[in-house]
């Protein structure tokens, strides 16, 4: 559970960090993070990845992504289970604010190919955009 706060706190960091410089800094931590919660994630973690902040432009949209690939590549199944049922509710709840295209890429990655459970997860997904 602490783990998962202070990921947050560095991923907030990350997002609000006001140019490239400082950006540049956290990325050798955000390179570790997806590692460090690879069997825990909790709410506070994910609304900051999936958050649709428009702070930073592409770059930090481009570095978000790629942090999203990374985090579908290390973490448990269980764990990506319960993101993404967590991400379900809250686009159940109007979506309160995340993006469309980092959840969609998600949903995509996270796909068991041939899997009736997650076609119909992304098929309600991409119908509630």
């Amino acid at each position: 559970v602490l783990i998962c706060s202070a990921a947050s706190k560095i991923l907030k960091c990350c997002t609000q960090a006001s140019d490239f410089v400082k950006r540049a800094n956290f990325l050798s931590i955000l390179n570790m993070l997806p590692t460090v919660t690879r069997f825990y994630g909790d709410p506070e973690l994910w609304k900051v990845i999936f958050s649709s902040s428009e702070e930073g432009g592409s770059f930090c949209q481009h570095t978000r992504l790629i942090f999203l690939c990374t985090c579908t590549d290390n973490w448990c199944q269980s764990h990506l289970r319960k993101c993404q049922t967590w991400l379900l509710e809250e686009w159940n709840r109007a979506h309160n604010g995340l993006c469309p295209s980092l959840s969609l890429a998600f949903f995509d990655r996270t796909s068991l190919a041939n899997d009736k459970q997650d076609d119909e997860m992304l098929t309600f997904f991409v119908e509630s955009l």
